[in-house]
């Protein structure tokens, strides 16, 4: 059975991320970005088991740009003075938001500890380059305005 998805341009707030990540791209020339899904139907914020992941649909999707301050990178993926925005959106449910999409996005910072917990991928392992003490700083750092 072949699953057909309707064809549409991003609207709301995804239009608004695609445009803030263009930005993002043309300011630091180098981005990478992570995305995937989480499943949390609880709303604990922890990774479902997998159980329930194969009886669900996800709940959230994150997506982290990240970039190099300096643009000096050491090792071709990684960089020591590294910038990062995570955020998690709600994927279920109709969406009643009445915020700028700026605003939404900020209420939806995360930190990368956060993303961990609800994926089991671990950022910041490696020991070249982040300490165990920056890796945590990293890990729980929660972005300001």
């Amino acid at each position: 059975m072949k699953l057909k998805k309707k064809k549409r341009k991003p609207s709301g707030i995804w239009r608004y991320v695609l445009n803030e990540t263009a930005k993002y791209l043309a300011k630091y020339d180098k981005l990478r970005f992570f995305s995937g899904v989480t499943y949390d139907q609880d709303g604990d914020g922890v990774r479902d088991s997998d159980d329930v992941i194969k009886k669900s649909d996800p709940s959230h999707l994150f997506f982290v740009p990240m970039w190099c301050e300096n643009s000096t990178l050491i090792d071709h993926t990684s960089c020591k003075d590294i910038i990062f925005i995570p955020y998690i959106l709600p994927l279920k449910g109709k969406n009643l938001n009445c915020l700028e999409p700026s605003e939404y996005l900020y209420d939806n910072t995360a930190r990368m500890r956060d993303i961990e917990l609800l994926t089991g991928i671990e950022f910041f392992t490696d020991r070249n380059i982040w300490s165990d003490v920056e890796a945590i700083q990293l890990r729980t750092l929660l972005r300001i305005r």
